[in-house]
């Protein structure tokens, strides 16, 4: 079913709807149904309300920002498929360093948590 139109409470179209299912409605969508060739109404209510608090970000926000924090890693010359892993995962080669720096994410997928010198 194609969506053809969307309202929101109040508008032309609407007005029945409104007054008989009032501060509830949220909206009004109009479908149409190619196999039954039918247009049909679908309203979205509100069915129940609470006090929502969201649980803290800090945990999110940290995981967030630790993932993509740019780390050096130890991978040694002759580890050449090592490098190629982690060249193809965005690591750039660090020369004043010698260590290859990649996002904390990157090295984890590829094993390399061991490896992580700090900055």
């Amino acid at each position: 079913m194609d969506v053809i139109k969307k309202m929101k409470p109040g508008d032309p179209g609407t007005k029945r709807l409104l007054a008989h299912y009032g501060k509830q409605l949220v909206c009004v969508r109009y479908r149409h149904d190619k196999q039954t060739r039918r247009r049909l109404t679908t309203v979205e209510l509100i069915v129940d309300t609470g006090f929502y608090m969201p649980a803290s970000n800090t945990r999110t926000q940290y995981k967030s920002l630790e993932s993509n924090r740019i780390v050096m890693v130890r991978i040694d010359f002759q580890e050449t498929k090592l490098r190629q892993k982690i060249k193809q995962a965005g690591g750039k080669w660090n020369p004043e360093r010698k260590r290859w720096q990649v996002k904390h994410c990157e090295a984890e997928k590829l094993g390399l948590t061991a490896r992580i010198e700090e900055i």
